[in-house]
Parts: structure tokens; sequence; C-alpha cells
């Protein structure tokens, strides 16, 4: 007690103020100095897990779209976009593949579908979208519009490709091999190509015949007096 006969409160020992995941603590210190994962790579473990829990009608779609079974083009099942993560996607023309649920009707969900499709086709992406009934109804119509969307993505690519050996490109039937016998030059989903040079587009009948002699043609020698 003090002279004015009250107890003296002790005070008590100090309790550090570092929680316990402070890098200062022992066997913490290792984990809380690491640096956040980018987002790179959270991305592509969400994408993981999301294909894992597909849904029916991802799971039906997936089965007519993988192993290049549609138009000989691979796609990709969840396939991260940053920041989204596109249910399918054919990397080569940049085009996606998008099912919607039911709940995609409501006022809130348009709105994110709007703001998604103009993100990604702000980044060069071609965007379609199909509800999940579609699938389960009319499958073949589902895989229609898709193949409409890739022949209209390949004649997109075929114009704005880089020049022969440049780069690879994809064309579309038109621009096929120079010993075709035959051309058509409008294209269906089913007669894209990717093997034809740029820009090349081989003359047919009289034409090929006329250019080649233009080319190898030399003046009849002048006659000697």
């Amino acid at each position: 007690m003090n002279g004015a006969g009250h107890t003296a409160l002790r005070a008590a020992p100090s309790t550090s103020l570092r929680s316990a995941t402070s890098p200062w603590n022992g066997e913490e210190r290792g984990l809380s100095l690491q640096a956040p994962e980018p987002p790179k790579y959270r991305a592509m473990k969400r994408a993981r897990s999301l294909r894992k829990r597909m849904t029916d009608a991802e799971l039906i779609l997936w089965s007519r779209l993988r192993a290049r079974q549609l138009e000989g083009f691979k796609f990709r099942r969840q396939h991260p976009v940053a920041p989204y993560i596109a249910d399918f996607a054919c990397v080569e023309l940049k085009l996606i593949v998008e099912l919607d649920g039911d709940t995609h009707g409501t006022p809130q969900e348009l709105a994110h579908d709007r703001r998604r499709t103009g993100f990604l086709e702000a980044a060069g992406w071609t965007v379609i979208r199909a509800f999940n009934i579609d699938v389960y109804q009319n499958l073949d119509g589902v895989l229609t519009q898709i193949s409409d969307a890739l022949h209209t993505a390949g004649r997109a690519a075929a114009l704005s490709s880089p020049r022969s050996g440049e780069g690879d490109r994809v064309a579309v039937e038109g621009s096929a091999k120079p010993n075709a016998s035959s051309q058509s030059l409008t294209a269906t989903p089913s007669t894209l190509r990717r093997d034809a040079p740029e820009g090349h587009f081989p003359a047919s009948g009289e034409e090929k015949r006329t250019h080649t002699q233009s080319i190898k043609g030399t003046t009849p020698p002048r006659e000697r007096n």
C-alpha cells in the first residue's frame, strides 16, 4: 500500500503488439514475407478448379469441342483471359464461347455480361453466347452457331494476318495451294484452311498460261542483214 492507503496497481507485463502472423514471430516469418501470388497464377488455379466443377451443359458442349472435333480447331475450356475466365476459347482465332444459365436473365447479370463482353471484345476477342437450355435441346444448332463464328473469324484473320514469311496465318477456301485444281471464293465453316501462303490466289486456265508466257517469253531475235 502507498502512503495514502491505496494499493498500488502493478502494471501487467506488456504484450506484443505483433500478431501471430507477424513476420518477426519465428516460424511465421517465412510465410509472412512471401510475395503475393501474381494474378496470372491465381487465375490459372481458379481455372483448374472450375474445370473440376463444370456444369452438365458445359460437359456436353465440351464433349463436342474437344480434340479439334469442330472444324479442326483447338478449343480450351475455362481459359483465363484476365480478369475473366472464358467458358471455352479458340485461341487461334480469338473466339470465346460463353454458356449462360438461368441466372443470366436478371438485370444485374445482364449488366455484368455486357461489361465482360465489352472488355473481351476490346481485347480483340469475338464472343458468342448460348443458354444452357440450348445445349440440352438444340446442341446441333449451338454447334452451327459456333461454326459460323469460326468461319467469320477465319476470314478476318486471313485479311489481317502478316505477310508470307512473317508469321503463321489462318486462310479460308480461295487461298488454297498453288496446285489446286479448282477454287471456291465462298468459304463455309467446313472449308477453313491453315496452310495457304499470304495473299495467294492461284491463277487458273488461260490466265496462268498467259502469266507464265509473259514471264518466260523473250523478244524474237532480230534478223541479220
